[in-house]
């Protein structure tokens, strides 16, 4: 059966036992003095807890207010004992299970209440045992909450329904009167961040969903930059203070704190210049006595988890690869991560031949034919500028490229093959 929005179609074949039941209610007023109670709460200001308590004891309803990120605000169980788990694991741990949020969006749930302008019935998956009543909440003209109403001793009825959306429009002012209301976009996008990191949100239509929720449209790339202590030994002094100032120096950013420091997920246009955000996080890396750990730039948020990690790779590895600078790029330290990643027997297949027989050399005859095809390679392969970098002439470059070709028979007109002796070269570190 599809959740049923606020009307009653005909009664064919029995489908609507679910909103009979209690029918005489309604011509007696029920749901007119539900409205005065509720409204005369809202003019008195009363708090949303009373609110909430007033409207679950007129339905004999026990019921949960969750943020648009499944944190709970508010439950009343009317000092019952709810036998359901999403109830009880909202109760024990403050949010709703990550396996019922999957379900519900996984199932089309969360898509039918946020394109539905009013309450409905769940009668089906999680709501088959003890059927529930939802409905969004708009706060400041966005979903900021949901309201999930369990079923009591008797049947939903269609004054119950009014009485959820009359419910839902008072908790709409009561939170956009919160001083906290204005909160709750960053902190639905912190909760956004903190899923990607841990990979319970791993789904591009589900961020795309979430991002709606949080009224967050990012720009068109990302890059993770992580603010970690020069010492492991330490933390980040005033983090909190570090937070606030990285927010206000990076407007377009979020920033979340991490086992490892700050995470400040930097966002911005294609046509970017980072040269001004490198010399801000430099600032803070020398105030703060901090690491800064840059990734390669990505164009998919539902990627974050991967570049995140990739920063901690950088964090791990020891100075001598690592280099003392505080502000490091991913692209400096690839090969050393890639060697850290490896087993020992992987960096010894992945080495080339060549480069180890040129290796040999070198270390036979005291000669430096490796640093020269290294800085071959890392000029473009032009002879001009390796000789200026080299600090020798054309010619003195010209014969010892010839005597690296007699000595370990490399193409140096082969790029794949440049490219596996660069790696080796950068692995050599690692293997030895």
């Amino acid at each position: 059966m599809e959740m049923q929005k606020n009307t009653l179609p005909p009664d064919t074949d029995g489908a609507n036992t679910l909103l009979q039941g209690k029918q005489e209610n309604t011509a007696h007023g029920e749901y007119e003095r539900r409205a005065q109670l509720l409204t005369e709460l809202l003019l008195k200001k009363a708090s949303l807890a009373e609110v909430v308590l007033t409207a679950a004891r007129l339905m004999g309803c026990p019921i949960i207010l969750t943020s648009n990120f499944y944190k709970v605000i508010y439950m009343e169980d009317l000092g019952r004992e709810i036998d359901d788990p999403i109830w009880k694991t909202a109760a024990e741990t403050g949010y709703c299970t990550a396996e019922a949020v999957a379900l519900f969006e996984r199932e089309g749930i969360t898509r039918e209440v946020l394109n539905s302008s009013s309450a409905l019935i769940l009668d089906r998956s999680v709501g088959k045992e003890i059927p529930l009543i939802l409905q969004k909440i708009e706060v400041f003209g966005r979903t900021g909450a949901y309201i999930g109403v369990f079923q009591g001793k008797e049947p939903f009825t269609q004054d119950d329904l009014r009485t959820t959306d009359l419910l839902c429009r008072i908790l709409s002012l009561q939170l956009e009167w919160s001083p906290h209301a204005r909160e709750m976009g960053r902190q639905a996008e912190q909760s956004i961040l903190t899923d990607l990191l841990d990979g319970s949100l791993s789904s591009a239509t589900i961020l795309g969903d979430r991002l709606l929720l949080a009224a967050w449209t990012p720009k068109p790339l990302f890059q993770c930059a992580l603010l970690t202590p020069e010492s492991s030994a330490r933390q980040i002094d005033n983090i909190d203070y570090l937070c606030l100032a990285l927010q206000q120096s990076f407007p377009d950013a979020r920033v979340l704190q991490v086992n490892r420091g700050v995470l400040l997920l930097l966002n911005y246009d294609m046509d970017h210049v980072g040269e001004k955000d490198e010399r801000i996080l430099s600032h803070y890396a020398d105030q703060y006595q901090l690491r800064v750990l840059l990734s390669s730039p990505f164009p998919h948020l539902i990627h974050l988890g991967a570049y995140y990690e990739a920063c901690l790779q950088m964090d791990a590895l020891p100075i001598p690869q690592r280099g003392e600078g505080r502000l490091l790029h991913f692209e400096d330290v690839l090969f050393p991560v890639l060697g850290e990643i490896l087993t020992a027997n992987e960096r010894r297949a992945f080495t080339q031949s060549q480069y180890r027989r040129l290796l040999d050399w070198d270390r036979e005859n005291g000669t430096e034919y490796c640093r020269t095809l290294r800085t071959y390679i890392t000029c473009a392969c032009s002879s001009t500028r390796t000789s200026e970098t080299l600090f020798v002439h054309r010619n003195t470059l010209n014969k010892r490229l010839a005597k690296i070709r007699e000595i370990c028979g490399l193409d140096l007109e082969d790029g794949r093959a440049l490219f596996h002796f660069y790696l080796s070269d950068q692995l050599h570190g690692t293997i030895l």
